[in-house]
């Protein structure tokens, strides 16, 4: 056996050709693919594992190690958005509760949206889910996948099925759509504390501030503040795993009372739950989450200074059109037809406000 020694640039090549792609850059797809592969052979695992998983496995092509483990972390939470991968919390495990959160792989399946059939989740040992002649048909954005269905020889939702695919109605994919002011949000997470949440301080925690007139980055609101006071998302460290979501009320910095997030028996994540309810306190506190509009053409790119729930976010990725790449993760590319429709969604689901410069 000869050992050849490959460049950085060559094993980044033969990367992509193993992947199915075309290019010779570092790029979303690719590190979707990379990613997928990985949880298919180490699942479950924590989200921690399988981004220390990628880092190790593209360690030696060259790239900012700091600049890789950003943009991984960015396609994991868009792969968790296409449905490739579920994260569960308080799984039980030896007949105890473990709080950390857990990765699998959904089972594959599609959803059909106009002329597309959005393909998820990951087969057994990262099969292709589809026979040869039709990956070719597979377009990439980013961490989504569809496939054309008005094209030429394109697969027929039925064939899809044959194939072992189950279908998703699109309803039950983007989930139930809550009409509700955030005052009423505010409300049911009020009630739901004082039933279900336990007293007492929380060591360590680091306190999410609330939205000023300022418009404060989100990142740079995070902090060990010793003087919040009221309603609060709060995040405390735990000895494995990431750290956890509270909805708490605080006093001078001090805990009073706390509800872990997500709510018992909810299937959603705790950091969605936890994004809802800081959009309905900012709202409620007249400093409600803020987008802009750019205008390119056939096109509208909207900006948003707050991450999305997943449910919103699978919206812009898949009904408004592909996410934008720029540097704010944020950023959603949508047809100019749609803009209107998704602002207001922006607007009334979620309680944003458009800023203008």
């Amino acid at each position: 056996m000869q050992v050849v020694a490959l460049s950085p640039q060559q094993a980044l090549e033969g990367l992509v050709a193993e992947h199915g792609l075309t290019g010779r850059e570092m790029s979303a797809e690719l590190l979707a693919s990379v990613m997928r592969s990985q949880l298919a052979r180490m699942y479950p695992c924590p989200p921690h594992a399988l981004l220390a998983a990628t880092r190790r496995a593209l360690s030696g092509l060259g790239w900012d190690a700091d600049a890789l483990g950003k943009a991984a972390s960015d396609v994991l939470e868009d792969l968790q958005t296409c449905g490739d991968v579920v994260e569960l919390a308080r799984v039980t495990v030896a007949q105890d509760e473990d709080r950390s959160q857990w990765l699998f792989p959904a089972p594959p399946g599609f959803v059909l949206r106009g002329h597309r059939a959005y393909l998820f989740g990951i087969a057994p040992d990262n099969a292709p889910c589809l026979p040869g002649e039709y990956r070719q048909h597979l377009q990439l954005n980013g961490a989504a996948r569809f496939l054309a269905l008005d094209e030429p020889g394109a697969l027929s939702p039925a064939s899809l099925q044959a194939l072992g695919l189950r279908q998703l109605d699109e309803r039950e994919w983007l989930g139930l759509e809550r009409t509700e002011t955030a005052a009423q949000h505010l409300d049911v997470l009020r009630d739901r504390l004082q039933r279900h949440g336990t007293n007492g301080h929380l060591p360590g925690m680091r306190t999410l501030a609330h939205q000023t007139s300022a418009r404060t980055p989100y990142q740079r609101r995070w902090s060990e503040d010793s003087t919040a006071t009221g309603l609060h998302i709060v995040r405390v460290e735990q000895p494995h795993g990431a750290p956890l979501w509270y909805f708490a009320e605080l006093v001078s910095g001090r805990c009073k009372r706390s509800l872990l997030l997500p709510f018992h028996l909810d299937t959603d994540r705790g950091c969605d739950q936890a994004w809802r309810a800081q959009l309905a306190i900012d709202a409620s506190q007249g400093c409600p989450a803020g987008y802009s509009v750019e205008r390119r053409g056939a096109e509208a790119i909207l900006r948003l200074d707050f991450p999305l729930p997943l449910f919103a976010r699978r919206r812009l990725l898949f009904l408004g059109g592909s996410m934008a790449r720029e540097d704010n993760p944020n950023a959603f590319v949508v047809p100019a037809n749609e803009e209107a429709s998704e602002r207001r969604y922006l607007e009334e689901r979620l309680w944003l406000r458009e800023l203008v410069a």
